[in-house]
């Protein structure tokens, strides 16, 4: 029994000197860090860092970088960045990349920005892989490759990223990268458009609408439409408007179609001005107006739609030389109104 109290006080005194023991700890060094001791955090890691621990080597190439605790030198932190990257840290690996895809401290460098992007995004960080699959769908630092853009697109958006499901859909959807696919497109928009990406909500809307990917369905594209309009988005809210003038998926209903064109129209949606141009004109859902129908013709036109020129002319033949003087009059006066937004 006393053999036994002996080997256990023992133990005891070993674990309190190893805690008490002035040998460098990568924790004692983060708990300085986040405690703003930057000195306390460099004497830690800076033993760690030289004996090739590339967690310490990623934290003080940081801290040089940013001068915290000690004199900012870039070159000592590229190099000490350089080394963690080499020892498999990802974290240095995607801070090199954005490093030389910024050109902080060295010159702007593609080809290296890929090179450490994708070692992280081998790694499994899908922030990188995110990165990468935009930087290989853009071209940028290297010769674009769809291909291999949509390989990283897919990864990410497997592990339920709304945005890459989104760029993953529309790449099925142009056939870009990979083949033209709509009904791979409809089930990726659909993922996103569930996780409530607002893009994907009024794509999806659109193959319901069109019947593409899916069985054509009116009422669960008006769904889509409403959820990606009630979030600002422009285009949804135009054909929301459409679907309530026309009576398509939802109940007619003209009044709200305008509300609805109103709001996509303050975007700039070219075809809703055209739209209020002829609820103006015909008193669909609003008064009839031949005045404030010119004025919506005049900058659907402005913005390019060609039919809205002609509607105009049609327009003009029944008006008075005064009300065509009152309509351009309103017309500028929106205009001055958008520039002052």
């Amino acid at each position: 029994m006393l053999t036994k109290i002996t080997a256990l006080f023992a133990l005891t005194l070993l674990v309190l000197a190893s805690c008490d023991s002035g040998d460098p700890d990568f924790g004692r060094g983060m708990a300085a860090f986040e405690k703003g001791e930057y000195e306390a955090a460099l004497k830690e890691w800076r033993p760690l860092a030289e004996k090739g621990d590339a967690q310490a080597q990623y934290r003080l190439g940081l801290m040089l970088a940013k001068g915290q605790g000690i004199e900012r030198n870039i070159g000592q932190s590229l190099k000490l960045l350089r080394s963690a990257a080499a020892n498999g840290n990802a974290p240095a690996q995607y801070e090199l990349a954005r490093i030389y895809a910024e050109g902080r401290g060295v010159k702007k460098d593609g080809a290296q920005a890929v090179k450490f992007m994708r070692m992280t995004a081998e790694h499994g960080n899908t922030q990188a892989q995110y990165e990468l699959a935009e930087i290989y769908f853009d071209g940028k630092g290297v010769a674009r490759n769809t291909a291999e853009a949509a390989k990283w697109y897919l990864k990410v958006a497997e592990g339920g990223s709304a945005k890459a499901q989104y760029k993953l859909a529309k790449m099925y959807a142009e056939g870009l990268g990979v083949s033209w696919d709509n009904a791979q497109a409809a089930t990726w928009y659909r993922k996103a458009a569930r996780q409530g990406h607002v893009p994907s909500q009024y794509e999806f809307g659109l193959l319901n609408e069109k019947g593409q990917g899916v069985t054509e369905n009116f009422a669960e594209a008006a769904i889509w439409y409403e959820k990606a309009a009630r979030s600002d988005h422009a285009a949804a809210q135009y054909r929301l408007g459409v679907f309530m003038a026309q009576g398509r998926g939802v109940g007619k209903d003209p009044v709200a179609a305008v509300q609805w064109y109103r709001k996509a129209a303050a975007q700039e949606h070219v075809a809703a001005h055209t739209a209020l141009g002829r609820h103006s004109a015909e008193g669909l859902g609003t008064a009839k107006d031949d005045i404030e129908a010119y004025m919506w013709f005049s900058l659907a036109t402005m913005l390019g739609d060609k039919t809205a020129a002609t509607s105009q002319e049609t327009l003009a033949r029944g008006m008075t030389p005064d009300q065509i003087s009152k309509a351009r009059a309103l017309t500028w006066k929106r205009l001055e109104e958008r520039k002052k937004n």
